[in-house]
């Protein structure tokens, strides 16, 4: 006889031990950086573990695979402003990080499908669509192509269980205005005062300090063009919630993964994120609660 265990969380649901036990290995697996050049669960461990575990449990008990969302910037040229039309090198690294991605859940037990949100929020974005000097129409036109290749790269690679779609066609399936939450969302992290909100925002502007520069942006709004960025982030881990493992992998996204969950008060919302990191980087500190 099958040995079983309640989880309240799961509404008096009943799983094997055997279940259990995989979830739980997969879990610890990822706090423990198994996935090499990972982070899981770095700013808010124990929400996002709680939030790891029930899509684990989830996952497993409902035989569907575990989704794994990932937001993939357009293709700005040498980490600027400057918007190309090819795949980039952000969505070459991460259409090249997916199979091992894939392969560390398959080999804990659990199928995955990865959906590619090509982030065109940009040409939504108040703070920041004037400055690029681009008509929207074009923008989206731009990034409709980063869309298109990305798609043959998955083809050529052979890639599958993979769905690529965009950011904005997100929101409007879901009923959001990108650029009215986005605004929304820039002035709470403006206005929160948090040690976790400030410390994203005074990074951000060391990173971007150069970009801004190029764009335009008076110093006097720095502060105002990061908070729109990570509201970007925000933005994201709201459409997901607590359905999905949010993957980033991104050099300039390492100070921004913790927007996706830092203006949650309901850690059932909380959006698990793992982030690949290239080697090269370090994690430091960790974003506590206020």
């Amino acid at each position: 006889m099958t040995n079983k265990v309640l989880i309240p969380t799961f509404e008096r649901e009943y799983l094997t031990r055997e279940a259990l036990k995989k979830t739980t290995n997969t879990v610890l697996h990822l706090m423990f950086n198994k996935l090499s050049d990972s982070s899981f669960g770095t700013h808010f461990l124990e929400d996002e573990t709680s939030a790891v575990t029930e899509l684990l449990l989830e996952a497993d008990s409902c035989g569907v695979p575990l989704l794994i969302p990932a937001p993939v910037c357009p293709d700005y040229l040498k980490g600027g402003y400057v918007l190309g039309e090819s795949i980039g090198d952000y969505a070459r690294n991460l259409v090249k990080n997916i199979p091992r991605v894939g392969r560390f859940f398959q080999e804990h037990g659990f199928a995955v499908t990865f959906e590619l949100d090509i982030a065109d929020g940009d040409a939504e974005d108040e703070f920041l669509e004037p400055l690029l000097g681009i008509p929207k129409k074009e923008f989206l036109r731009r990034t409709k192509s980063t869309e298109e290749a990305v798609k043959r790269e998955i083809e050529k690679q052979k890639i599958k269980s993979i769905e690529v779609g965009s950011l904005l066609a997100r929101t409007k399936e879901m009923g959001v205005d990108y650029r009215l939450r986005q605004k929304e969302l820039a002035e709470q992290i403006l206005g929160l005062r948090l040690r976790r909100t400030d410390q994203a925002l005074d990074s951000l502007v060391k990173l971007r300090e150069g970009e801004f520069e190029e764009l335009g942006i008076k110093k006097s709004q720095y502060l105002t063009a990061a908070a729109y960025e990570l509201a970007g982030y925000s933005l994201y881990g709201e459409l997901i919630g607590p359905d999905g493992l949010i993957l980033i992998t991104s050099p300039m996204a390492g100070v921004c993964v913790t927007a996706i969950n830092f203006l949650k008060d309901n850690s059932a919302q909380f959006s698990p994120t793992l982030y690949l990191r290239e080697k090269k980087e370090r994690v430091t500190g960790l974003f506590l609660n206020d």
